[in-house]
């Protein structure tokens, strides 16, 4: 497979890798993991927030490692995409964003990639859900103990 360009969206968090099989949408952090790895580039072109123009190690092919490893990308951006929307509808805990996951079938990788960097970016705590949802039950709707913890578990915590 032949890497013929990389384009950034306009706010450079996200590339589109055209390939001789396609199109695929991955992470500039993935980008930057996938640059190393494949094309051999120094950590410090990789890290600059400047790269903007790959023209001189395009076009770069890739063997079939490679190319599995930019479609985990793609599902891996789709994966995060998806759990973002899910966290803008409701507030939900690790084990409901992976079990919604799974259900989309994204692989295993992808659903727990996708709930670290979730995790890590700020977008789901099980501490800050529990507290809320002990919040909900208690003071809205005037719950006991055991209720509240019955409905706690039920959430995956």
């Amino acid at each position: 497979m032949d890497i013929q360009d990389i384009s950034f969206t306009l706010s450079g968090n996200e590339a589109s890798v055209r390939t001789d099989s396609g199109y695929f949408s991955i992470t500039r952090a993935d980008l930057v993991v996938f640059l190393k790895k494949y094309a051999e580039l120094s950590t410090d072109i990789c890290n600059s927030a400047a790269v903007k123009d790959f023209s001189d190690i395009l076009p770069l092919y890739v063997d079939v490692e490679g190319e599995r490893e930019l479609t985990f990308f793609d599902e891996k951006l789709k994966a995060i995409k998806y759990a973002v929307y899910l966290l803008n509808i409701s507030d939900k805990s690790e084990k409901q964003i992976l079990s919604k996951l799974k259900l989309k079938q994204y692989s295993q990788r992808a659903c727990m990639e996708t709930v670290e960097v979730l995790k890590k970016n700020g977008f789901i705590s099980d501490e800050r859900f529990c507290r809320r949802k002990y919040e909900q039950f208690s003071q809205n709707k005037l719950f006991g103990k055991r209720r509240i913890i019955t409905e706690l578990m039920s959430k995956g915590l």
